[in-house]
């Protein structure tokens, strides 16, 4: 259970209302669960619990405002990037499978030259690399990116810069894949660190919600709901 203190100016909370008030907040059904919703109550909250003289150690204003703007930065941002993907997307997934499907033509030029064994040996000139028992340029597209990097300075080094599948074939590809990446962040397959603290927010912002939801209710007493309707809690406006 997290620790609260609260000074009020006009009325003292019982410290046994504040652990009934926390104890009850996981089964408070106002809380709406829509990303775009939560956001919406936040900016709803933020100004009448900055003036509410509430001051609580697990829920300060400052971070719960630093909290909800991290939180609409990181919308805005999934929305931009949502509204982008679909032809990027397509493309790139063409030419993932372009890559995957020539990958062994390249792979077969150092084992020929060198032989099997000591030809695998040179995979890594190339950007191949080892994981499950196959050789394969990585799957996460910015690791891909930097694999194809590696890639075109190996085929020229080692000499196979005029084979079919050297620097003509793999240089577009190349090209086209880092203007996609730089053009749509989305795509590159490190987002999910961005969406797992974007949920991560979701939840602590909600868990906040709760605990001011209940604190307001306990501090006005009879006039709560008409309160906690002013500060934004109407559960008829989310879906």
């Amino acid at each position: 259970m997290d620790s609260i203190t609260i000074f009020d100016a006009e009325k003292e909370i019982k410290s046994e209302d504040i652990i009934k008030a926390l104890n009850s907040v996981r089964r408070i059904n106002k809380i709406p669960f829509r990303e775009v919703d939560v956001l919406h109550l936040c900016l709803d909250v933020i100004p009448h619990y900055k003036e509410c003289g509430i001051v609580l150690l697990s829920v300060p204003v400052a971070q719960f405002i630093e909290d909800a703007d991290s939180y609409k930065g990181a919308l805005m941002l999934s929305t931009t990037n949502k509204a982008d993907v679909s032809p990027s997307s397509q493309r790139i997934e063409e030419l993932d499978k372009k890559i995957d499907k020539n990958l062994n033509n390249l792979k077969s030029y150092p084992r020929a030259q060198f032989g099997y064994k000591e030809g695998v040996k040179q995979f890594a000139r190339l950007g191949i690399v080892h994981e499950k028992d196959k050789y394969i340029i990585p799957k996460q597209r910015s690791k891909r990116l930097a694999s194809l990097e590696i890639m075109l300075i190996g085929i020229q080094k080692l000499g196979y810069t005029d084979y079919l599948h050297g620097l003509a074939f793999w240089q577009p590809i190349y090209d086209e894949y880092n203007a996609i990446l730089s053009a749509n962040k989305e795509l590159r397959g490190d987002t999910t660190l961005s969406t797992h603290e974007k949920n991560q927010l979701k939840d602590k912002l909600r868990h906040q919600l709760g605990i001011i939801y209940k604190l307001v209710e306990i501090n006005y007493d009879e006039d709560a709901e008409a309160m906690l309707r002013k500060w934004g809690f109407q559960k008829e406006r989310y879906r």
